[in-house]
């Protein structure tokens, strides 16, 4: 994994913070679209993907 982010940083010349904000950011939107969480009404669903839009498959 090590190598994977050291790749990230240095290709967008991001702070480690900034690094770290998108690849969370990639993970959580990866999660609500595989768990279709973006498609439950729950409080807990609604405050994870607040804000988040993805297309929707045909």
């Amino acid at each position: 994994m090590w190598s994977r982010s050291h790749a990230r940083k240095s290709r967008s010349g991001g702070t480690d913070d900034e690094v770290q904000r998108f690849v969370a950011f990639g993970q959580l939107c990866h999660l609500i679209v595989t768990a279709r969480i973006d498609e439950s009404s729950e409080e807990w669903a609604r405050l994870l993907s607040t804000g988040i839009r993805h297309p929707r498959s045909i």
